[in-house]
């Protein structure tokens, strides 16, 4: 996964993980809680890591078996931690978008492969917003009108 900002000459990457939990409504439509985080070495060596993580309640609608579109809303954090600091910005204003691919759709199980922008607005950094990039692969358990929950 990689990590961008307002004003930043560099993207940089690192590892990102999410998890989320929904409710499939119709054969087309689900609703979902979903947590995730990226976490990058901003040209430190190894001395400090940047911390996103975007936390949002949304709507997943599959336009045509196996393509679906994912958005939602919620809140972002943005900390920073290193031998001498600790820190972290106000909770603000986060957004979800993703598309995704059903590589393999069973009844009740699923493999995606997913594209996925998480980005949080912070006007305590200048207005700036950092914004999550990833592709990533997918194991889904789902049901319709039950939970389902996706690890990645």
């Amino acid at each position: 996964m990689t990590a961008s900002c307002d004003g930043c000459d560099e993207i940089y990457y690192g590892p990102g993980l999410h998890f989320n939990i929904g409710w499939q409504l119709t054969p087309n439509l689900g609703i979902f809680l979903d947590g995730g985080g990226l976490g990058v070495d901003p040209d430190t060596d190894g001395q400090a890591t940047l911390v996103q993580a975007v936390v949002a309640v949304g709507v997943q609608y599959w336009i045509q078996q196996p393509i679906w579109l994912k958005a939602g809303i919620g809140s972002a954090q943005l900390s920073i931690y290193s031998d001498f600091l600790e820190d972290e910005t106000e909770t603000v204003f986060g957004l979800l978008l993703a598309a995704g691919y059903e590589i393999v759709s069973q009844p009740g199980f699923s493999v995606d492969a997913e594209f996925r922008i998480a980005t949080g607005f912070y006007d305590e950094v200048d207005g700036s917003s950092v914004t999550n990039f990833g592709v990533q692969f997918s194991v889904n358990w789902h049901s319709l009108f039950q939970p389902f929950i996706v690890i990645r």
